[in-house]
């Protein structure tokens, strides 16, 4: 007997039964929200952690920024206290907290002078400055115990420059050039607003040794001392407040050399010569001696020249000494030119509005980086030759133009304070650092050494 067979009814519903079965085990898309389901926590986490790091780059660029602030000023405020002397540590801690605040740091700022480490470490002149801040947290904070740290550290030193050379260039080469044999022995410190990378430039057999070495660019050489502090500030001209004297018409509109006729009118010299305006020049000639009185002389154009072996000084009043104010027009105004074996000893006048001023140029000189004895040639320079025996009190400056101590100058601990557009020695000269500081203050700054 035959098996009865199942409906087709029965039959369709199983298959329809089967299909969705199958449809169910081999739909993705149930898989995939699982899927979300179990991995999103992940990108969440990872978003927030990652704003979290942000936040922390963030803060500790805050941080060091704020620290980097308060090394700087408490390297200044170390410097202006005297590096000769122990400093006050509360002044100090005063400043570095103050700048610190004002730059968003409201944790405690430690302070260690001399730092108790890295290169400056042991250091007097050098100041440490450490900050710890606890870090931002956001997402974080579900996973941390504590917050992280940011902790930031600068040092900076301190140092004081009573400089009595000014380069005043803003960018020339060799805007202080020692050369050849020169020993320059200044004790006193160098200037050098030249951003060049050579804007000092020691060669040679020479040599500088200073108290203090400043430079707004970068030096070569290898016999400076101390170590230049390069990528200075300019410091500008410390002498831009100084104005120029008012004068008259001539009152001698011809050169006039000192020789032996006009020593002769005067039993044999020395030659006496009084203040006034000078259109065409001085010249004292060889072997001939000159005393010039007290007051302002006016060189308009020409040369103020003081030949080998001739000899200059000067009397004094209630007013003090001499100013020499060089000025003239075109490409051409007054100039020095102190030949070598000259004797001059010379001092400037103590009553304003030039006081202490030996030497004046007129800022509307053509400018000069280098000598050019031919006016044809160009603007000239200003020489302190070889050989000279200079006993110079006084302030030189020369905002525009080249000045040159060449081959063996003495001057001997001379107490002057050079300010020139650039400035170059070939010979021997020691400058002394009292006079410069007598009229013109001290030179605070500071650099970052970590």
């Amino acid at each position: 007997m035959a098996m009865p067979r199942a409906s087709s009814t029965c039959d369709s519903s199983s298959r329809g039964r089967l299909a969705v079965l199958r449809s169910v085990l081999h739909d993705s898309s149930g898989a995939i929200a699982v899927y979300v389901a179990l991995v999103m926590p992940v990108f969440i986490g990872g978003a927030g952690l990652a704003i979290d790091i942000a936040s922390w780059y963030t803060t500790k660029r805050t941080v060091q920024s704020g620290v980097d602030a308060a090394a700087y000023a408490a390297a200044l405020d170390l410097a202006r206290q005297g590096l000769d002397q122990a400093p006050s540590m509360t002044s100090v801690q005063a400043v570095a907290d103050d700048a610190a605040a004002r730059n968003g740091i409201a944790t405690t700022v430690t302070i260690n002078v001399p730092p108790l480490s890295g290169p400056a470490a042991g250091d007097a002149q050098s100041v440490e400055v450490i900050v710890t801040e606890p870090a931002p947290v956001y997402f974080a904070g579900m996973f941390l115990a504590a917050a992280p740290s940011v902790t930031a550290r600068a040092v900076a030193k301190a140092v004081v420059s009573d400089a009595c050379i000014w380069a005043l260039h803003p960018s020339a080469q060799s805007a202080m050039h020692v050369a050849g044999t020169a020993d320059v022995d200044l004790d006193c410190g160098v200037v050098v607003n030249s951003d060049h990378p050579e804007a000092l430039d020691q060669d040679g057999s020479s040599c500088l040794s200073a108290t203090a070495v400043s430079v707004t660019g970068n030096y070569s050489g290898s016999c400076v001392s101390p170590e230049p502090e390069v990528l200075m500030p300019s410091y500008g001209d410390p002498l831009s407040d100084l104005t120029a004297p008012p004068y008259g018409a001539c009152d001698e509109p011809n050169p006039v050399i000192v020789d032996s006729a006009m020593a002769a009118a005067f039993g044999g010299g020395p030659v006496p010569l009084n203040p006034g305006v000078y259109c065409a020049g001085i010249e004292v000639q060889a072997n001939q001696e000159v005393v010039f009185a007290p007051g302002l002389y006016v060189l308009e154009t020409g040369e103020f020249r003081i030949a080998g072996n001739a000899e200059v000084s000067n009397t004094e009043n209630a007013s003090g000494g001499v100013t020499f104010y060089l000025t003239g027009s075109g490409t051409d105004y007054a100039t020095l030119v102190f030949e070598s074996g000259a004797k001059i000893t010379l001092t400037p006048m103590t009553a304003e509005p030039l006081a202490n001023v030996l030497f004046f140029q007129d800022r509307n000189a053509p400018a000069s980086t280098a000598c050019s004895t031919s006016k044809k040639t160009g603007p000239r320079c200003s020489q302190f030759a070889g050989g000279v025996t200079m006993d110079l009190t006084g302030i030189i400056y020369m905002p525009n133009q080249h000045v040159e101590f060449t081959g063996g100058s003495t001057t001997k601990e001379a107490d002057i304070l050079l300010v020139a557009s650039t400035v170059k020695f070939t010979g021997n000269s020691y400058l002394n650092a009292d006079y410069a500081n007598s009229v013109l203050p001290q030179q605070h700054y500071a650099r970052f050494v970590e």
